[in-house]
């Protein structure tokens, strides 16, 4: 029974995370994703079956891709963290800011995750560009 009860809190961890309005999402040691959330999708402007199983190759343009892949394998190789500011190409070709946190995650049998979250600073930037109380 214990299987079955493991099944069903993944199933719910799973759905809890897909409900939260910040992109998550999880990548292995060969950089692939394995778990990604709908504000993830909406945020780059794909669907689940174009994601999964691809790595930042074969989503994003070689330049940001090559950014990536270094950094996570920086924090695979190091067990470690990551959190600063990244331009992300989106679906239709906007480049947004966005705030990228990395962890490292060793997960079931010792294999090596990276959780990923997201925020999108890009509005708060423009409003920080138009504001001029905040260049004083």
């Amino acid at each position: 029974q214990q299987p079955h009860q493991d099944h069903k809190q993944l199933l719910f961890f799973q759905s809890i995370l897909g409900h939260i309005n910040v992109p998550v999402f999880v990548k292995n040691r060969i950089h692939q994703w394995v778990y990604i959330n709908q504000a993830y999708l909406e945020l780059i402007g794909k669907v689940e079956t174009e994601i999964l199983g691809k790595t930042d190759y074969d989503i994003f343009p070689k330049d940001q891709a090559e950014i990536f892949w270094k950094k996570e394998e920086d924090i695979l190789i190091k067990n470690d963290s990551s959190d600063e500011n990244i331009l992300l190409s989106n679906s239709d070709g906007a480049v947004l800011n966005v705030r990228l946190n990395y962890r490292f995650l060793k997960g079931p049998e010792g294999r090596s995750y990276l959780l990923g979250t997201i925020y999108d600073n890009t509005s708060l930037n423009q409003s920080e560009i138009q504001n001029p109380l905040l260049e004083e």
